[in-house]
């Protein structure tokens, strides 16, 4: 018990010296706003490298050897004063597609991965029933060639 308190107690020690005589700070020629001031750096940054707080001041006081700030410079996150193309874009072509030709109406339009599901009414001749759908379907699979196209019209 006597010579674990022992070795502990030499351990704490050791680390406090070695952490308390760094000696001389080191001359570091570099450019970077990380590094300068490396002689004002403490004993803690150069074990543990640049906190965000213990150097706030010497990376803001540095504006002019970084880059200034121009907004979010990943591509993670939209800018959201833009318009970005969604899945709602899509479906609203469809629906103006199907409401735009004549005899139809549209009701919903889901999308589910690769396919595009079209529901719509058919208010038109009886006789050109069959020959307005293909063409409805064809006109919508033109338009949005990345869907599978699935139409389903109901007959009025």
């Amino acid at each position: 018990m006597a010579y674990t308190k022992l070795i502990i107690s030499g351990v704490m020690l050791l680390m406090t010296a070695a952490g308390c005589s760094a000696g001389p700070p080191e001359k570091h020629q570099s450019a970077s706003p990380y590094q300068t001031g490396v002689e004002t750096r403490t004993v803690r940054d150069r074990y543990f490298g640049m906190g965000p707080v213990t150097n706030y001041t010497q990376i803001s006081s540095n504006r002019e050897s970084g880059a200034s700030y121009l907004g979010n410079q990943t591509g993670e996150f939209h800018n959201t004063n833009l318009k970005h193309h969604n899945l709602g874009h899509d479906q609203d072509m469809m629906r103006y597609t199907v409401n735009n030709t004549a005899g139809f109406k549209a009701r919903s339009i889901s999308i589910i991965g690769n396919n595009a599901f079209v529901n719509a009414t058919y208010t038109g001749n009886d006789k050109a029933y069959k020959q307005a759908v293909n063409n409805l379907k064809n006109k919508l699979q033109a338009q949005m060639v990345r869907y599978d196209i699935n139409l389903d019209v109901k007959n009025k």
